[in-house]
């Protein structure tokens, strides 16, 4: 690359930044607003406990209820949310003052969209060993402002924003053979949640078996298992028990439901993370459908770090709609509950770029703009997504251009400018892994 091509990926990440801190959000859902007041409450005192805190002077009062409290096992009254998502907001409150009136939930979320901010980077490193710049650039651009990487991630700091970050990590040092680094970055993610542990597993494993390197397999392991007894230790210390998923009072409630369900009911609710109104993540990220073709004709071609993610993603996805409710809740925009499974689709769906068909290169560009244009809205009004009896039968972003009409005109603008920017950046030859390997 260049000197000019390194000052302008510069000023374009930094114009992402600034993109991500300015919409970051002042008034997220209460899980956001949970993992927040408790890291205030530790970094500003030292203590866990919310016993002696007067929630009335707390200027929050977004949603009903406002956090998510418990007793734990002492009595103490705390915050349940996961270890990473506490921890990481604990950071955001080191310069902040102890009294209740002074809690902000913003300097969490700017926290959120720096954190999402590197995840992109970590993604662009990632597919640049086997893409041009621009190619990469388009990538990582189509990622961070046409999902809900943006709408969630970057906008509070929810288990979502570490585990994307972790993600990305493991596909950036799995692009490099460091495999004690993908290990420590899977490691954060799922502190984040705690079976993302499912993804670390099947890439040190699957690529370990694929290449007959059990030492990669150990190597993952070795960086990424210790994340699990930080949780328990974590947990022992805020909930009383060694619970690594972070003493969620859920997680027999998960197990029920796993168990309780009939198997109509369980395949509904794993379709709903694909394909429902506002919840399904090819409803909200169509580009992908436009790409499928491509990802099976290269599929052969493929790293398989990038594939091992994949399949790593979709085992993820079918635990999760074991877990949860595929509506994963209200107060976001977009998608958030198959945001894990999208960060590990994007290098396999980044390697197929050669291999798109003619259809494929004009429809992919008008796609990408389009989604832009979808997910801005939303992030950038800070609105949210609609009630949960709705996910199935309404859009929130098709809700609000019946609403008001004239935002079709600069949504159909962002499919337009979405097209002349992928084409112009189509001048330059994608290379296929087997051709950057060569290389060098």
């Amino acid at each position: 690359m260049t000197s000019r091509g390194r000052v302008g990926s510069g000023v374009l990440a930094l114009g992402l930044l600034l993109i991500y801190l300015l919409t970051a959000s002042s008034t997220p859902s209460v899980d956001a607003s949970s993992a927040s007041l408790q890291g205030w409450r530790i970094a500003t005192t030292g203590s866990p406990w919310l016993d002696d805190l007067d929630f009335d002077e707390l200027p929050v009062r977004y949603t009903d209820p406002p956090f998510w409290t418990g007793e734990n096992v002492s009595g103490h009254l705390v915050v349940y949310r996961s270890p990473g998502v506490t921890a990481a907001s604990t950071l955001a409150y080191l310069a902040q003052e102890p009294h209740p009136s002074r809690f902000s939930i913003r300097p969490a979320s700017l926290l959120a969209a720096a954190l999402a901010w590197a995840t992109v980077l970590l993604v662009y490193g990632a597919v640049r060993r086997h893409l041009s710049h621009k190619g990469a650039l388009t990538v990582s651009g189509v990622l961070a402002l046409g999902t809900p990487v943006w709408s969630v991630a970057a906008d509070a700091m929810w288990p979502h924003t570490l585990t994307t970050l972790g993600i990305a990590g493991m596909a950036f040092a799995a692009s490099r053979e460091r495999w004690l680094v993908a290990g420590l970055m899977g490691g954060i993610g799922l502190t984040g949640r705690l079976h993302l542990s499912l993804v670390i597993a099947v890439l040190g494993t699957g690529v370990g078996f694929l290449r007959r390197r059990p030492s990669i397999t150990v190597l993952v392991a070795a960086t990424s298992l210790p994340f699990l007894l930080i949780s328990a230790a974590w947990s022992r210390w805020l909930y009383g028990q060694w619970d690594p998923a972070g003493g969620y009072p859920q997680v027999d409630a998960y197990a029920d439901r796993a168990t309780s369900q009939s198997a109509v009911d369980l395949l509904s609710n794993h379709l709903g993370l694909w394909v429902s109104a506002d919840r399904g993540f090819l409803t909200w990220t169509p580009i992908v459908i436009v790409l499928v073709p491509a990802v099976v004709r290269s599929w052969r071609h493929q790293p398989d770090w990038a594939r091992m993610l994949l399949l790593g993603g979709v085992l993820y996805t079918i635990v999760q709609s074991l877990m949860n409710h595929f509506a994963g809740g209200t107060a976001f925009y977009g998608y958030r509950l198959t945001l894990e499974l999208l960060l590990c689709s994007v290098p396999v769906l980044a390697f197929s770029l050669g291999h798109l068909g003619r259809w494929a290169r004009w429809a992919a560009p008008v796609v990408a703009g389009l989604q832009v244009g979808a997910i801005a809205l939303g992030a950038t009004f800070n609105s949210v997504g609609l009630p949960l009896d709705a996910a199935w039968t309404r859009n929130a972003f098709v809700t609000a251009m019946m609403e008001v009409p004239a935002l079709v005109v600069p949504w159909a603008l962002c499919g337009v400018l979405g097209l002349l920017l992928v084409r112009a950046a189509s001048r330059t030859p994608t290379s296929t892994p087997e051709q950057a390997h060569q290389r060098g």
